[in-house]
Order: structure tokens, then C-alpha cells, then sequence
């Protein structure tokens, strides 16, 4: 049903005329053409709806639904249910406690049931139920055993109403197998972090197999935010989008044992202090990471624990991690890892420092916000090399660059053991070692890679090319003889551009930096930045 452009009123008359005359209607969607987006429409339009339409099974509407207010819960809760709907769709409707309540009672037997905010519908002072009204809610059993399948997309309030949102929401899963959860997480006035339940970050499902999960949070609205998962033993495919938001993936990989396809984005990804306490083997297959903080000795475990995995893409990636005093590597060991597919875009190493350890765990908040003010003037710089800001940090201030960036390891080894792609069944052939050093291992065939400012291009301001085998030789003498005190020196008396990174003729500068190593089991094609090498033709 196509709605045209009229009033509120007209529009609604005409509709309700128009279903008067389908009372065995069993699907509807109304498409309404709005150019007023306000919620002018109750939960008694929807109410009027069965009225007219008693065998009504499938429901998809975009009309712009306003949130249930408080003095309405006592008159919904005697609201009949409509026990025949078994799929609901809302566009432009913004999921709250009230509207919770409602489908809670409405419709008993729902088993797919989406709400997608469009337009921005947050009311800037929360109504806050009295007690008599909470009493109503939490008497509800909020149950819904045939429901496989929830979309839910909204905005809300940092408050004791979103509080016990959360916590009802996680009674939908025990019968689910997918979820998508999108959030906007607003404060007005003084609302701050301690209003949102940490703890309620909490997801255990066994039946979930899909998991989506979206919070997005301004820096004043709240800090950190871990990320809890409890046990989700069916869950194959998890995608998480939190801000600020940290994961322990050993314990992500423990709770959810079933795990095949992981996308996180917007984290910190580190271990727990009892990560190696297990070694039972997991079967990822496919990871993605976007966007995040990941500490170097998380590859590390994940090549341990998930030797199926085939496929990784890491963007807008940082890496933190020690180099070795002796040879300057820091190796990202995944020796029990046979890359099908492996893609790094944007992928950046540092080492720790003394200074840098002092700040590594802070909030990174700021850090992003300059990030991204600081590739902004980049970016915009890039077409003229005349233009390009060259920044001196010897000895003057070094708050132009982010932290890390000064100790930024631009110089990249990938080694492979193996000349061939081990199958999957098979275990690897030899043990790894823990602590992400050279141990003299076999090395089938190393290739060398450096990252530059690329001050012709305007889009790609960093850019990456492939060692000679002169430029080889002399990064294989230089780390010979390889030590920390010197570097140390030479970087504090060195230029860069605003990305850490120095022009491709001047890349011996970045020697004293160290390298990064990602070493695998096998890789044959990969990407780097956009551009494509293949190890086994371009590696001589």
C-alpha cells in the first residue's frame, strides 16, 4: 500500500477506509511518502491495524512511529494479542522500554521482528516510569519462544530507563539465532558513563548463531567498555562494533566455541593474563579486524589456537609491540597459520618505549580525533611535495604526532616456512615458541617491504614497495650488528612526515627502527596497501 503525501489525518482515513474492506488480509506493507518526519503515528495505529485486519500474518510499515510514553503502559497492558503475525518490520521506529513492552504482549508468536531507526527520534529529557509503571513492565514475561530473528536499530539515553532495556533484552536470546543490535548512545545534560550497565555488555545464547552487535558512544558518554561474552556455544558468525569497547580473545574463543567468522572493529583486542592456561585447538576460519588496537601477541595466540584460520584482514590496524634488543625484530609469529586470503591495509607497528608504555593503555579517544585531523591536513597536502609539512621532533615538540608515531616501524619482513598450502586437517609441522622471537627456524622464502610517503597521490599518502635484493643485502648487514641505544639516539634526532613515515629515497632512516616480521606457515598471494604481491613470483 502506497501512501501519498497528504495530512496526517487524510492519510490515516484513507488507509483505515482501504483495509475496512480486507479483513482476510494476511500481508501488508505501507510505503508512506513523508516529508515531515516526525513520529505522528502511536502505537494505536498499530492497534487499529489488527482491528481491521484479524488473519494479519506478515507487517512492513515506515510509518514514523513516536515513543510509548508511561501513562500508555497501563492501557497497553490489557492490548489484545494479535497471535496470527508472525513477521513485523518497522522503518523509521526507534525501539525503547515502552515499545518492548508492547510487542511483548502484542505479538506472542513473532518470529521475525525488525525495528530501523532513520530519522533521529531521541527525546532529550528520558521519561522516567513511576514505580507503579516499572511494577507493570517487569511483571511482563518478555518471552518470545518463536522468535529466530531480531534486527534493532535505535537511539537512546544514557539512563536507568536504557538500563533495564538491556537487561530484558538479553531474554530474546534464548531462542534466537541472529541478532542484529545497533545503538546510538546519547547523553543530555550531565549524563555520564555511570549511567550505562557495563556488566549488561553480556551475551550468552545457546542458540545464537549470528551476532551482530553496534554501539557507538561519544567520547563524554563513556570510556571503556568491555566487552563480556558469555557462553554462546552455536554462535558461527560475530561481528563487533563497540566504541572503546576491549576484547580478551582467548576468552572470546572459549565462550564461543562454535566461532568460524569474527569481524571486530573500533577495539582494543588483547589477551587475558590466563590465555595460554588452555590450548584446546578452535576452528576460526575468517578474520577481520577494522579500525582497532591489536597488541602483537595476539597473532601470535590465534595462530596457536586457530590453525583452520585461511583467511585475515587487518585495516587502520595498530600493532604495538618489543623488538629484540639483539636484532631489532618485533615477529608477529603465525607459524601454524596457511593464508588463503591475507590483506593489510593501513597496518601500522610500534615498538614500546619507556615513554610510550606510560600512555599505551589511556583512553585513545584523543588519539583518534587527532588521527583523524592529522590525515585530514595529510591527505590534503599530498598532491605537492613543496606542500608537504615535514615535522622535526628533534629535540621540539613532539605533541604534532600521535604517541606511537614516533616509534613507528615502517620496514616489513613476511617469511613463509612452508612452499606449499597445507590442508586443513593436517596439524603444523613444527612447535611454536611463545614469545614472538627468531629462534633460527627454517624460512622458505622471505620478502622484504617498505612503507613511504607517497607525496604524489593524494588519496594514498602512505604507500608501500618491495626491497631489491641490493636493499636487502643492506638491511641484513645493518641488523647484524643491530643495536637499541643506537636507535634510540638517532630517533630522537630525526624529520617525518605526519603519518611517521619519510620520502622512499630516505628509507635507510627508517633502519634504526627495527623491522616487523609476520612470519606464517605458508602465503602465496597477498595485499599490502592496495597493492598485490604473490611470494612465490615475486620473492626470487
Amino acid at each position: 500500500m502506497y501512501l501519498p503525501d497528504l495530512d496526517d489525518k487524510i492519510r490515516k482515513y484513507e488507509m483505515f477506509k482501504i483495509l475496512s474492506c480486507l479483513p482476510c488480509l494476511t500481508r501488508l506493507d505501507i510505503e508512506a511518502k513523508l516529508e515531515d518526519t516526525r513520529p505522528n503515528y502511536t502505537w494505536e495505529v498499530l492497534e487499529n491495524i489488527h482491528a481491521y485486519l484479524p488473519r494479519l500474518e506478515y507487517l512492513h510499515t515506515n510509518l514514523p512511529l513516536a515513543a510509548i510514553t508511561s501513562a500508555d503502559i497501563k492501557t497497553i497492558n490489557h492490548v489484545t494479542p494479535a497471535k496470527n503475525l508472525s513477521v513485523i518490520k518497522l522503518l523509521d521506529h526507534n525501539m525503547d522500554l515502552g515499545w518492548l513492552f508492547y510487542f511483548s504482549l502484542k505479538y506472542p508468536k513473532v518470529r521475525v521482528f525488525e525495528s530501523s531507526m532513520v530519522f533521529s527520534k531521541i527525546n532529550r529529557i528520558e521519561d522516567s516510569p513511576s514505580e507503579e509503571v516499572m511494577s507493570i513492565i517487569m511483571a511482563a514475561s518478555f518471552q518470545f519462544p518463536h522468535l529466530k530473528s531480531v534486527v534493532i536499530s535505535h537511539e537512546a539515553v544514557v539512563g536507568s530507563q536504557h538500563t533495564v532495556f538491556w537487561k530484558l533484552l538479553h531474554q530474546l536470546t534464548s531462542s534466537l539465532r541472529s541478532l542484529d543490535y545497533s545503538l546510538d548512545l546519547a547523553s543530555f545534560g550531565n549524563g555520564l558513563f555511570s549511567g550505562f550497565p557495563r556488566e549488561s555488555v553480556r551475551f550468552s545464547s545457546t542458540t545464537l548463531e549470528r551476532l551482530s552487535l553496534i554501539i557507538n558512544a561519544k567520547p563524554h558518554v563513556m570510556s571503556i567498555l568491555p566487552l563480556n561474552f558469555g557462553s554462546c556455544s552455536r554462535l558461527v558468525d560475530l561481528t563487533t562494533e563497540v566504541s572503546k569497547g576491549i576484547i580478551e580473545i582467548d576468552v572470546l574463543l572459549d565462550s564461543c566455541t562454535s566461532l568460524k567468522s569474527i569481524h571486530m572493529r573500533d577495539e582494543l583486542i588483547t589477551l587475558s593474563p590466563k590465555a595460554y592456561a588452555t590450548s584446546t585447538p578452535h576452528g576460526l576460519q575468517k578474520m577481520e579486524i577494522i579500525n582497532s588496537k591489536v597488541d602483537s601477541h595476539v597473532f601470535n595466540f590465534i595462530s596457536l589456537r586457530c590453525r583452520q584460520l585461511r583467511e585475515m584482514a587487518l585495516c587502520s590496524v595498530r600493532v604495538p609491540g618489543s623488538i629484540s634488543q639483539e636484532t631489532g625484530n618485533m615477529c608477529i609469529d603465525m607459524s601454524y597459520t596457511h593464508f588463503e586470503v591475507l590483506k593489510l591495509h593501513d597496518v601500522t607497528f610500534y615498538w614500546l618505549s619507556g615513554e610510550l608504555e606510560a600512555v599505551n593503555d589511556r583512553d585513545d579517544g584523543d588519539d583518534q580525533n587527532q588521527e583523524e585531523s592529522s590525515s585530514g591536513s595529510s591527505n590534503g597536502n599530498s598532491g605537492d611535495s613543496n606542500s608537504n609539512t615535514i615535522i622535526d621532533i628533534s629535540g621540539g615538540d613532539r605533541s604534532i604526532l600521535r604517541p606511537y608515531e614516533i616509534y613507528t616501524i615502517n620496514l616489513i619482513a613476511i617469511e613463509r616456512l612452508n612452499s606449499v598450502l597445507r590442508p586443513r586437517h593436517l596439524g603444523a609441522p613444527k612447535p611454536l615458541i611463545h614469545d614472538g622471537q627468531d629462534h633460527g627456524v627454517s624460512i622458505d622464502k622471505r620478502a622484504w617491504f617498505h612503507h613511504y610517503w607517497g607525496n604524489t597521490n593524494k588519496d594514498r599518502p602512505r604507500q608501500v614497495w618491495m626491497l631489491g635484493k641490493p636493499q636487502v643485502k643492506h638491511v641484513q648487514d645493518y641488523f647484524e650488528s643491530f643495536q637499541t641505544s643506537s636507535a634510540n639516539d638517532y630517533l630522537s634526532n630525526e624529520n617525518r612526515y605526519p603519518v611517521g613515515l619519510v620520502v622512499k629515497r630516505f628509507w635507510k632512516r627508517d633502519l634504526p627502527r627495527g623491522y616487523a616480521t609476520l612470519r606464517c606457515g605458508y602465503i602465496g598471494r597477498y595485499d599490502i596497501d592496495g597493492t598485490h604481491f604473490d611470494h612465490d613470483v615475486d620473492v626470487l
